[in-house]
């Protein structure tokens, strides 16, 4: 296998990851596509996820950020942002 199907290879493992989140919280709490694509991101930008590489999947640091009520704060969540001086 050389370089460049090696990396794509990589990056289909990624993209499916991604994919497979958004369908696990729609499935479990059946939030629409684009509310699970949030909830996702908030908690990629949070670090509140695991990425496992080698068989591409994300997975959560704890067990309660899959629960309803932590998805629908996250849903909600704002960040805040810093003025730079």
């Amino acid at each position: 296998m050389n370089a460049t199907n090696h990396l794509k290879a990589i990056a289909q493992r990624l993209e499916n990851a991604d994919t497979h989140f958004i369908a696990l919280l729609s499935e479990l709490h059946g939030f629409s596509e684009s509310d699970s694509t949030k909830i996702f991101e908030t908690y990629r930008k949070l670090k509140c996820l695991k990425l496992d590489g080698y068989m591409g999947r994300w997975k959560v640091k704890h067990g309660g950020f899959l629960d309803r009520d932590v998805c629908d704060r996250a849903l909600s969540y704002l960040p805040v942002r810093t003025q730079k001086k």
